[in-house]
C-alpha cells in the first residue's frame, strides 16, 4: 500500500490536470494485485504453510521497499523540471 500511495501522489504532483485518471489507474493496479494475490496467497499456503508463505512474501515486501525512497527521489527531480518549464 505504501508503494502505491507514493506512486500516486507521484502521479497526482506530475499529472495535476488528470488527477481522476491518475487515481483510476492506481486503483485499477492495486485491485488487480489484490486479484492475484488472493490466488497465489491461497496456493501457496496450501503447497507451503502459513510461516514460509508469509516470510515470503515478507521478504518481497522488504526487498521492494527500496523502490518507494527511488520513486520519491526521482519524482522530486521530476517535479523541478516540471515547474521550472512551466515558469521559464
Amino acid at each position: 500500500m505504501a508503494i502505491l500511495n507514493t506512486s500516486m501522489t507521484l502521479g497526482l504532483d506530475l499529472l495535476p490536470k488528470q488527477s481522476s485518471s491518475v487515481t483510476a489507474c492506481v486503483n485499477l493496479v492495486r485491485c488487480s494485485l489484490a486479484a492475484v494475490l488472493v490466488s497465489v496467497i491461497d496456493k501457496a499456503t496450501s503447497a507451503l504453510g502459513f510461516g514460509v508463505t508469509y516470510t515470503i512474501l515478507s521478504a518481497v515486501c522488504v526487498l521492494l521497499l527500496p523502490l518507494m525512497y527511488v520513486e520519491m527521489s526521482v519524482g522530486e527531480r521530476f517535479r523541478r523540471r516540471r515547474v521550472a518549464k512551466n515558469v521559464g
